[in-house]
């Protein structure tokens, strides 16, 4: 019974199944993958738009990064501000009006945000407009092969309790999902031609990467 009341507040609030499936071992390999498709230096700024509660933000600063985490729900921002430091700050703004200067991070990364976005093309323009000549702008969503089947042997793959995998199963079915020709396509309309496609967690994930020009 308690199981099934915590997965139905999950799926009241997005935010919260995000939060938990992060700790997860689920959650750390897929952002492990991800981080490690960008190349990023240390000491580079870092941009994550639709942070949730600052889990990823938090951990991008163990890395050496100063980050910026941004997310449109106060609640979010007062939760990531429990990491906020020296390395991390936590402002509360919407994803197509940052409140940050032209050209002034080295990279912005957005996880299960553009595929939600009721126009993503807006948001990458943006994303584009706070990024330096040279940036990475990278975005991961679900993909289509995400179901309930994928989720299932996820969960067995990283040892997820029921709880967890119930709440990984009610996401593959619940989510918005993406195809890597629209993403692409995205990016492109948004100015960013360079765009290029990772299937992750044997293509249960895109993460799209692209770089911005002189």
């Amino acid at each position: 019974m308690l199981g099934l009341i915590i997965l139905s507040s999950a799926l009241l609030a997005p935010n919260r199944l995000f939060a938990r499936l992060q700790t997860q071992p689920f959650g750390r390999a897929l952002n492990t993958q991800w981080y490690g498709l960008l190349g990023l230096e240390k000491d580079t700024r870092l941009l994550e738009v639709g942070c949730g509660p600052g889990r990823l933000a938090s951990t991008l600063t163990t890395y050496g990064h100063t980050v910026i985490a941004v997310d449109r729900s106060w609640r979010m921002v007062r939760a990531a501000r429990r990491f906020a430091g020296d390395r991390l700050e936590a402002l509360q703004a919407d994803a197509t009006q940052l409140p940050l200067a032209d050209a002034s991070v080295d990279a912005v990364m957005a996880a299960s945000l553009l595929n939600v976005l009721p126009d993503p093309v807006v948001a990458l323009r943006e994303f584009g407009r706070v990024a330096r000549p040279g940036a990475v702008i990278t975005a991961l969503m679900p993909s289509p092969d995400f179901s309930a089947d994928r989720a299932r042997g996820i969960a067995r793959d990283y040892g997820l309790g029921y709880l967890d995998q119930a709440m990984l199963e009610t996401w593959a079915r619940a989510a918005r999902k993406t195809t890597p020709e629209q993403v692409v396509s995205w990016f492109m309309d948004a100015g960013l031609s360079d765009c290029t496609i990772q299937p992750l967690m044997a293509g249960s994930f895109l993460a799209a990467v692209a770089r911005v020009g002189p």
